[in-house]
């Protein structure tokens, strides 16, 4: 029977069937049954317990763990590697797996539906000001004394009917997005320069450079893939062409965007509001 090691994180139905077909190591994320208890980074002392874990083993179910090719050099029975993630190439040296004849399989459009509907929770919050009205309600209920406060709240309300959504990155999750977005009468405006135009206009997508799409952004959202042409995409001079009452969501990777430039976007007044699920070093770690 083929030795697996498994330490990327997965629904709790497959353990059942890996165990059935095959010798199973469990080990890292779902170790100890919690996301990100240990994810064996590129620092020596987790890529040598990742290296003894994996000696042996004929195949890796691998998650978040850095694979590169001096760990590769050192795991001589690995044959297969499988990817849980959609963006496999983040933490697996793709180019050091084929030199060493190592198939990788990941799981294309895992997220796409989640991702589109995160960002369409975010654009619903920040079109109706559900959070800040429900938190009075639950700590003050309506009075007298707060019904001014609770219209003037309801009175920045507005519909993302007919709105504009910039969506920067038009690959599985983005066109999951654009197709929810239009469903609810959204304008949808695509940058990316890889997309196909004929598949973006029987989507109903309006193929912009990044320059063009800005201006008309009632919602940005970024959710291209990280690599030296994205980079830091989304800085100070991308916020100046926006409308002070556009809303800027980064729910891709914090390396798409200046974290510090949104933030004091906010402060001014400069755009009217972001949500964002990124940090700039992840995973956070504990508080202290």
């Amino acid at each position: 029977m083929l030795k697996m090691l498994w330490t990327g994180e997965y629904d709790a139905h497959w353990h059942a069937y890996f165990e059935e077909n095959f010798t199973l190591t469990r080990a890292g994320m779902n170790f100890a049954k919690h996301m990100f208890t240990q994810v064996f980074t590129d620092a020596q002392e987790d890529q040598d317990t990742l290296a003894e874990l994996l000696q042996g083993q004929d195949l890796y179910l691998v998650g978040y763990d850095k694979v590169t090719d001096a760990l590769l050099d050192r795991c001589p029975d690995v044959k297969l590697m499988l990817c849980v993630r959609d963006g496999p190439e983040e933490n697996i040296d793709i180019d050091a797996c084929t030199r060493h004849g190592i198939p990788v399989l990941f799981s294309g459009g895992r997220c796409a539906h989640a991702v589109a509907e995160f960002n369409l929770l975010y654009m619903l919050l920040m079109a109706r000001p559900v959070l800040p009205i429900w938190e009075i309600m639950r700590e003050q209920g309506w009075t007298k004394e707060n019904h001014n406060d609770l219209n003037d709240i309801d009175a920045f309300a507005t519909e993302l009917f007919r709105k504009t959504l910039v969506i920067i990155g038009m690959g599985r999750n983005g066109v999951c997005l654009a197709q929810k977005a239009a469903a609810l009468g959204m304008r949808v405006c695509g940058v990316d320069p890889y997309a196909d135009p004929a598949r973006m206009r029987a989507l109903g997508v309006e193929l912009m450079s990044l320059e063009q799409a800005l201006p008309q952004a009632d919602y940005v959202t970024l959710l291209a893939r990280v690599t030296p042409e994205t980079e830091g995409m989304f800085g100070q001079a991308q916020i100046d062409l926006l409308k002070p009452s556009c809303a800027v969501i980064n729910s891709g990777r914090a390396k798409l965007a200046d974290t510090d430039a949104i933030f004091r976007a906010l402060e001014t007044g400069r755009i009217r509001m972001a949500a964002m699920d990124i940090f700039d070093v992840e995973p956070l770690g504990q508080k202290a």
